[in-house]
């Protein structure tokens, strides 16, 4: 009878092993996952410290001030046990802020030139951040860089254009040792000294560069084309031809240059051409931003610009020198954080910007929603506490003051660091813990832990 007992334990044990490796390989596909998630969340912030090491301050920082507050609020013998309302609104109104911090709602749109202007002034202007660029290090002027501005045909005729870029042209090519030629304009259609221009371009010995332009008036959703240039075959459009647009905010000013127009890695901008053939000939690298936008800083002295008539006299102004020409015209004279410019100024201030290193770059989302969450926690810890009107609007003030000085450093290290979400959060919040501590101080209810 032994016998039997045996054999029929045996499925059972069996079974009972399955189940042990199962449950264990359940568990490490578990705990895989979960250390996954943690040593990819570590990975991304390692990476954005490692690129930009003094970032971490902007995660210590709030994280410092939340905890010191924290120790000065229960060390208080008169400490009240908070009201579990209390955090479960600050989880679900940081959250929204959190999400806000990480978009660009409360800022004006942008819309690419030439079209018309946005009308959203009654949200947060751009102008108001434009205070960074007081604080910014602005790189130096290249050397070895001129602006060259022709007066724009009166009519929009082929055959005029076309001329009067032979003229320059033949113009520069009477001059000693030049660097590059940038075009800041774009061809269309054919014209009958296409093959003139095409002959002469290689003759220069030196890199040539034209810009085209988007059907900005598609659909924002399809991919846009090139217009046709029937200089390709002298000006390649896969290496020297770069789009022209750049975004304009709501109040007319550029202050950003996309990098590829809408994510088409095949659609680089102009800068972005001319920047990437220059760098090997300079021994410079060139990292592009990893933000979609480029958030150029001009040079601290002036390019140097000169009129068509002084080099048509003194061509040796051009010797030794890369050329950017652009046309004289109202419809191409932008408002920019650094003053009036042409167009032709920003793409030579997007080049240096490129080359130099010196622009500015967005802080990562993680510390932007941190800052939201701790500048909410100081109001919602106060007003806890049964704090009056009087002492919430100071801890806001008290809020705001060392968000702006985050954002002050920040800016020293060309890093745009929004203070705006959590200084409207903190705002906004005041007078709705205000009520919602009223509320409960007549209907008190069950407390949570201290």
């Amino acid at each position: 009878m032994s016998e039997p007992a045996k054999g029929g334990d045996a499925p059972s044990k069996g079974r009972e092993r399955f189940e042990k490796y199962r449950e264990k390989v359940l568990e490490g596909l578990a705990t895989g996952a979960v250390l996954g998630i943690i040593a990819k969340l570590n990975q991304s912030i390692v990476d954005q410290v490692i690129s930009q090491p003094w970032q971490i301050l902007l995660v210590v920082i709030p994280l410092g001030a939340a905890a010191w507050l924290t120790w000065q609020v229960a060390k208080r013998p008169d400490r009240r046990r908070t009201h579990w309302a209390f955090p479960v609104f600050l989880v679900i109104y940081c959250t929204g802020f959190a999400l806000l911090s990480t978009s660009e709602l409360l800022v004006w749109e942008r819309t690419p030139n030439p079209q018309p202007e946005t009308s959203r002034s009654w949200l947060v202007p751009s102008r108001w951040g434009d205070w960074r660029y007081m604080i910014v290090p602005r790189p130096e002027a290249p050397t070895d860089t001129v602006i060259v501005m022709v007066e724009a045909p009166q009519a929009d005729n082929i055959e005029q254009l076309r001329f009067a870029t032979l003229e320059v042209v033949q113009k520069v090519a009477e001059v000693q040792r030049l660097r590059g030629l940038a075009l800041d304009f774009y061809f269309e259609q054919k014209a009958d000294l296409d093959f003139v221009l095409c002959d002469l371009i290689p003759k220069l010995k030196a890199d040539v560069f034209a810009g085209y332009t988007l059907e900005v008036e598609a659909d924002p959703n399809s991919p846009l084309q090139a217009n046709a240039n029937p200089l390709e075959a002298c000006i390649p459009f896969d290496t020297r031809e770069g789009h022209l647009l750049a975004w304009a905010d709501g109040d007319g000013y550029v202050r950003t240059v996309p990098l590829h127009w809408k994510g088409q890695l095949d659609r680089p901008a102009f800068s972005v051409r001319i920047a990437q053939a220059r760098a090997p000939k300079l021994n410079l690298t060139v990292e592009l931003p990893k933000a979609k936008m480029l958030r150029y800083v001009a040079p601290s002295e002036a390019i140097p610009e000169y009129d068509w008539a002084r080099v048509q006299v003194r061509p040796s102004l051009l010797n030794d020198k890369f050329v950017f020409v652009g046309r004289r015209s109202k419809e191409d004279t932008r408002q920019t954080p650094f003053g009036e410019h042409s167009g032709t100024w920003i793409q030579a201030a997007a080049v240096n910007s490129l080359l130099t290193g010196a622009y500015m770059t967005r802080a990562s989302d993680l510390s932007s929603a941190l800052l939201v969450f701790v500048a909410c926690y100081a109001i919602v810890l106060v007003a806890s506490s049964g704090a009056s009107l009087r002492s919430l609007l100071v801890t806001a003030a008290a809020v705001s003051i060392g968000v702006m000085l985050l954002a002050v450093g920040a800016a020293y290290r060309s890093v745009w660091f929004d203070a705006i979400y959590a200084i409207v959060a903190c705002w906004l919040l005041v007078p709705l813990v205000f009520g919602l501590s009223k509320t409960l101080a007549t209907n008190p209810g069950s407390a949570s832990t201290p």
